[in-house]
C-alpha cells in the first residue's frame, strides 16, 4: 500500500512513469543451482535461497538503472515484490524518466527493448539465455464454462424460428461444460 501511495506521488512530481519492468527469480540461475543441487534439493525446496539470490540480483539491477543510468537519468522508481507459485519472487518496477529520457516516440523505447528472440546465428550467447531463462512454458489455453442449473439453460431464437426446431436443438445441444466433463471422463489426460 506504501508503494502505491510513493508512486502517486511520485507521479504527481515526474509525471507517468516511462518504463515497467518485469523481472521474475529464475531457478535455474547458476547462483541458486550452485547451492541447491550438491545436497540433492531442488530451487523450491528452498525458498531462502531463491529470495536472497533474487534480491541480490534485482539490487543490481535497481543499481544499474540508477547509476549505469542504463535508460537515463531517473527522477524516480517504485519497485513492488510479490511471491508466485513455488515461491518465486517477481517483481514491478516503474521508472519515472527525466523529461530529457522519457521517451517520445516508439523508437526511442525500441533502442532499449525488444521483444524479438535474437538471432542464434549472429549473437549466439543472447540467444542461448533467452532461450533458457526468458522464455516461458507453453501454457494451457483458458476459458470461461458457461454452467446452467438444470432446465435453466437460456435458449437463443428468433422470431422466424420454427418452434419445434428451436426446442429440440437446445433439448440436444450440450453446454460447453458438459462436454467438457465428459471429455475428462473420455481422455485420462483431460
Amino acid at each position: 500500500m506504501n508503494n502505491c501511495k510513493d508512486a502517486f506521488a511520485i507521479r504527481r512530481y515526474a509525471g507517468y512513469p516511462s518504463y515497467f519492468i518485469p523481472m521474475t527469480c529464475n531457478p535455474e540461475w547458476d547462483e541458486i543451482k550452485k547451492e541447491v543441487t550438491p545436497i540433492g534439493l531442488k530451487a523450491e525446496d528452498h525458498p531462502d535461497i531463491l529470495c536472497r539470490v533474487f534480491k541480490i540480483k534485482l539490487d543490481g539491477l535497481i543499481d544499474d538503472l540508477k547509476k549505469r543510468k542504463i535508460f537515463g537519468k531517473i527522477l524516480g522508481y517504485v519497485c513492488t515484490i510479490e511471491f508466485r507459485k513455488r515461491g518465486l519472487s517477481y517483481a514491478h518496477i516503474l521508472l519515472f524518466m527525466s523529461n530529457k529520457f522519457k521517451p517520445q516516440i516508439p523508437d526511442d523505447i525500441d533502442k532499449h527493448i525488444t521483444a524479438e528472440i535474437p538471432d542464434e546465428n549472429e549473437r549466439r550467447n543472447l540467444h542461448g539465455a533467452v532461450r533458457n531463462y526468458m522464455v516461458h512454458e507453453k501454457e494451457s489455453f483458458v476459458i470461461r464454462l458457461p454452467f446452467y442449473l438444470e432446465d435453466e439453460k437460456p435458449v437463443i431464437y428468433s422470431e422466424t424460428c420454427n418452434v419445434n426446431d428451436t426446442v429440440e436443438r437446445a433439448v440436444s445441444h450440450k453446454s460447453m461444460s458438459l462436454r467438457w466433463m465428459a471429455a475428462n471422463m473420455s481422455y485420462p489426460y483431460a
